[in-house]
């Protein structure tokens, strides 16, 4: 079985709405739909340590099928979930701001992303000069 078959069995399962899944996880309504249909070639591993929680289960169950199934449901997803990335040296603290618009971002579709980048490349060289 797939992560997005493993995700859609437990959306429906637990009867979870995808709207309640957006206001627990800051993922997009469309974004977790496409996760469960199958239509995303692939699911972020910060996306489903997000919806897991959310859903009552472990990541390793919606990866691989392994671990527990049905664990005490969360409504609060953890904090520290972010897509890896060389940004993971950082040394400060990430603000409840900074962690809603990393989760807007990493939400777009990958060249929407790759256009921020680029703009914020852009406009970080623009003001070292």
């Amino acid at each position: 079985m797939l992560p997005s078959q493993r995700l859609k069995e437990l959306i429906e399962d637990k009867g979870i709405s995808y709207s309640d899944l957006e206001h627990e996880t800051g993922l997009p309504e469309s974004t977790i739909r496409r996760y469960a249909s199958g239509f995303a070639s692939k699911i972020p591993h910060y996306a489903i340590e997000l919806l897991a929680p959310a859903l009552g289960t472990s990541p390793a169950y919606v990866f691989a099928g392994r671990g527990k199934r049905d664990i005490p449901r969360s409504t609060t997803p953890p904090r520290n979930i972010k897509e890896p990335t060389q940004n993971d040296r950082l040394t400060h603290r990430i603000t409840d701001d900074e962690l809603k618009l990393a989760k807007k971002i990493m939400a777009l579709p990958e060249e929407d992303r790759k256009r921020i980048l680029d703009y914020v490349y852009i406009l970080t060289r623009h003001r070292r000069k």
